[in-house]
């Protein structure tokens, strides 16, 4: 396992909760039954599709509360990546959530097999599919998260800059972009390998957390640089503690 240091971290209080908007009716979703999955699709744009793992109360301890509405975790997978490949069972049984994987809209071959491409559109129907299962699932919308890893997690700080009321925050690994001006109302946690190509971009993260420290808009920004980690996804432990920081702090 790589060694992970915590080297910037910065925090800025909510002045006070913005009201919530209304929803808008989005596109027709289907939904299809795949062995253990839940495979969704926009009706008029099939490629617009996610993979979706559901909370089995058999995760629930004797402990738990049973009447406790499920999280529900979006992730984004990286350029040629498969989002079958980034249904995470664990992760979602941890945090008594759905899970749901999200492809990009084009098709690609890689060595690999079959993968997919983002476009910016994908910002638009991950948040489609978002608010639907909001709509259609008993979930706990203070705790709906969205992370990516590399072009995934470009898509993350897209879809989070398109629709924030949507997440208590979002994640990156490995990515080429940093957060900006649409992200100083959010919660985002940025982990960058120092090994990693993209390593470039810390002092842009640097930037954006010090920014962040002044403006005092609500938002908060972790960065954590993970040693001796290349453009890879780091263990699911650096995931979890990403995905834990922006729910608790």
């Amino acid at each position: 396992m790589v060694r992970g240091v915590l080297i910037l971290l910065a925090l800025a209080l909510a002045a006070g909760a913005a009201p919530k908007k209304k929803r808008k009716k989005g596109p027709e979703i289907v939904e299809e039954k795949e062995g253990k999955f839940v495979h969704l699709f926009l009706k008029d744009d099939p490629a617009a599709q996610g993979w979706m793992i559901e909370p089995d109360p058999e995760w629930l301890e004797e402990d738990d509360d049973a009447q406790r509405k499920p999280g529900l975790i979006v992730a984004l997978h990286g350029a040629g990546g498969n989002p079958k490949n980034f249904l995470d069972p664990r992760t979602a049984q941890d945090r008594w959530s759905y899970y749901l994987a999200v492809a990009g809209h084009a098709k690609v071959k890689t060595p690999r097999g079959e993968g997919y491409q983002w476009d910016m559109n994908g910002a638009v129907y991950v948040a489609h599919l978002v608010r639907y299962l909001i709509a259609n699932r008993e979930i706990d919308e203070a705790r709906v998260l969205v992370w990516g890893h590399s072009a995934g997690g470009t898509m993350t700080l897209e879809t989070l800059g398109h629709a924030p009321e949507l997440f208590a925050g979002g994640l990156t690994t490995a990515a080429p972009r940093t957060p900006d001006s649409r992200h100083l109302g959010c919660r985002v946690a940025v982990f960058m390998g120092n090994r990693d190509p993209n390593w470039a971009t810390a002092p842009s993260v640097r930037n954006y957390v010090e920014k962040l420290a002044k403006k005092r808009k609500g938002g908060a920004c972790a960065f954590i640089e993970v040693d001796g980690l290349g453009h890879n996804v780091p263990h699911r432990d650096y995931v979890s503690f990403g995905l834990d920081w922006i729910l608790q702090g």
